[in-house]
């Protein structure tokens, strides 16, 4: 069965730049590349980026999210939250989240992840993923050997070939997107 296991990710210090995606494909044994645009997902789709939203702030758009740029949704998240009850200001994902990650790192994932979301694709938290594998969900970033290793061990215990393994434990978005794979090949 062919998978596709999809992760966007941000620039840390640009995170209105748009997205890069890092790309697992294959039927058995996945090969991973990294690129700029949207790519083309075949068979099964897994995405790495919890970007789901509330239903009501979907509608409070009131348009299509991908004819929106970045900062116009936020400002849009802006105008929603003012326009709510206290408590129920911000279209977060859970009551933990916080509202930078929701600003810096959410919206914009969401916005350049949303022409896939029509493909029904499974979507993956990867902390809560590896969590119920009994796998390290923290410290997973960076190039400290410490994190290095904590993504070699992962991938090690998911028993997944991949071509390009170096990629995969040299970068946890990589990682991510080796784990959408595998949670599209579950369904």
């Amino acid at each position: 069965m062919l998978v596709t296991g999809l992760a966007p990710y941000l620039p840390p210090h640009r995170p209105r730049a748009a997205a890069r995606w890092w790309v697992a494909q294959g039927d058995g044994t996945l090969t991973l590349h990294e690129q700029a645009d949207l790519p083309e997902p075949r068979g099964n789709i897994g995405l790495a980026a919890p970007c789901s939203l509330p239903d009501e702030f979907l509608e409070f758009l009131s348009t299509s999210p991908a004819a929106l740029t970045t900062n116009r949704l936020l400002a849009r998240a802006r105008e929603f939250a003012a326009s709510r009850e206290r408590g129920k200001k911000h279209p977060r994902r859970t009551d933990t989240e916080s509202l930078s990650a929701l600003d810096r790192r959410r919206l914009p994932l969401f916005h350049a992840a949303f022409p896939l979301l029509h493909l029904n694709p499974v979507e993956l938290d990867p902390a809560v993923f590896l969590s119920e594998l009994g796998l390290p969900t923290t410290g997973l970033s960076g190039t400290l050997p410490q994190a290095i290793d904590r993504r070699m061990r992962i991938l090690d215990s998911l028993g997944i070939e991949v071509v390009e393994r170096d990629y995969a434990i040299a970068s946890h978005h990589a990682l991510f997107a080796v784990l959408a794979a595998l949670a599209a090949a579950r369904g």
